[in-house]
């Protein structure tokens, strides 16, 4: 379970303050993350969005900075995760070429729709599919359960659509040309009422009809009248499929499955699986010899204590002694018997030094954090001072690809943002 509010229309200082009001209330139908998408006067939609509830939105300077400006849509959305992990990528809005939107429900069939195995949310392929196809299209294929809300960024224009399996309620402020929705009525009642709007009415929005909004800049050319398409070209529901077994072979797999076991981590197993492994995280250990004489560097992989990995020994060995008991990363690629048992040995090209613990005393693969300045930061010296992205407010995570300026840190996908890199000048 999803949410969905919004406003649109001469949007002043009141209704950013019924919106927030609105993201807060919805969070009770989801607080696995929100995310909103501001669309301002020049017609230029800004997404943000954060693992958690909205006041973890709040707090970012991202969400200052939209509020600060004058926008014309302002659209919310709080998720419950059905489908795709909980990560802010996977947040609503989500955005194409032509529209940005977010969705409540839950669809069956992400597959049929148009490049639906390409994405992780069900909610975007149906987005996605709407852009390519158009929404007469995408509803003849999908199946579940789906409300929409969605901005056209070709045409400025706003749609809401439900099925019967989701509400959606919405109210017109006449008065102030300012459009309101949100997923259940009381929300509307409790925000509208907490701001002292005046005579509105809540209004449920028809099941399988799309209501789009043309959403102006100007004032004077601002009519809120919604233009109704019914939506007729829906998919046969196929009825549920009796579920028969075949004892025979249903007792022949138990058979078969009762047979098979999982390799133990022994020294004289192979595992094929450990094989592929890539950027182990490795203890350098002391010189030995193997049954020919040759030397080698033991390593230990604290996850399988029982393997045997080595490093080959050579003049242009990469390993000193002065790594014995530290810590490094490295690729398996291949193994070789010794005696009676097998021995993994690692890529020589994959190595990676300068490896650290994390806070629990644990081996982490990043290297040291740097800010623009050239000064490291340690694990403890960075959880101490960087606790959240600077932008949008998610937590960080040291090594991961993050960036440090002056008294800031962003997240690896804010710092590819435009905004940030013109704060930044980079």
């Amino acid at each position: 379970m999803c949410g969905l509010v919004g406003c649109a229309g001469n949007i002043v200082r009141r209704d950013e303050l019924i919106f927030k009001t609105l993201l807060v209330l919805d969070s009770l139908r989801g607080e696995h993350s929100t995310g909103i998408m501001a669309v301002n006067g020049a017609y230029v939609p800004t997404i943000i969005k954060t693992v958690g509830d909205p006041y973890q939105l709040f707090d970012t300077v991202a969400f200052g900075k939209i509020m600060s400006q004058k926008n014309i849509v302002l659209l919310g959305h709080n998720r419950y995760a059905t489908s795709g992990a909980i990560v802010r990528k996977n947040a609503h809005p989500f955005e194409n070429d032509v529209i940005i939107g977010a969705h409540n429900g839950t669809l069956h069939n992400k597959w049929e729709l148009h490049n639906g195995r390409d994405f992780d949310v069900d909610s975007e392929a149906l987005l996605n599919h709407i852009a390519e196809k158009g929404l007469d299209d995408a509803l003849s294929v999908v199946k579940g359960a789906y409300a929409v809300s969605y901005y056209d960024k070709n045409e400025h224009k706003l749609s809401l659509f439900r099925n019967k399996e989701r509400p959606l309620y919405y109210v017109i402020n006449k008065k102030d040309q300012v459009l309101y929705w949100a997923s259940e009525k009381w929300m509307l009642s409790v925000a509208l009422s907490k701001h002292d709007v005046k005579d509105f009415e809540i209004v449920e929005l028809p099941e399988l009809h799309q209501y789009s909004f043309d959403i102006f800049n100007d004032v004077k050319q601002l009519d809120l009248k919604p233009v109704d398409h019914e939506i007729t070209n829906l998919p046969v529901e196929e009825p549920p499929r009796a579920n028969y077994w075949n004892e025979t072979s249903f007792r022949q797999q138990f058979e078969t499955n009762k047979t098979k076991t999982t390799l133990p981590p022994h020294l004289n197993i192979l595992n094929s699986e450990y094989l592929t492994r890539k950027d182990v995280t490795l203890r350098v250990g002391l010189h030995q010899k193997n049954g020919k004489g040759a030397k080698y560097i033991q390593l230990f992989d604290e996850n399988f204590p029982l393997y045997d990995i080595r490093y080959g020994y050579h003049k242009d060995c990469k390993l000193v002694s002065e790594d014995q008991g530290k810590y490094i990363t490295a690729s398996i690629f291949s193994c070789r018997k010794d005696g009676d048992r097998y021995a993994y040995m690692i890529d020589p090209n994959s190595i990676k030094r300068n490896v650290v613990l994390d806070l629990l005393g644990k081996p982490t693969k990043s290297f040291l954090e740097k800010d623009d300045k050239g000064n490291f930061y340690s694990p403890i010296a960075f959880a101490g001072k960087f606790k959240e992205c600077g932008w949008c407010g998610d937590p960080l995570e040291y090594g991961n690809g993050n960036m440090i300026v002056g008294n800031t840190c962003f997240c690896k996908y804010c710092k590819e943002d435009e905004a940030v890199k013109e704060i930044c000048k980079i």
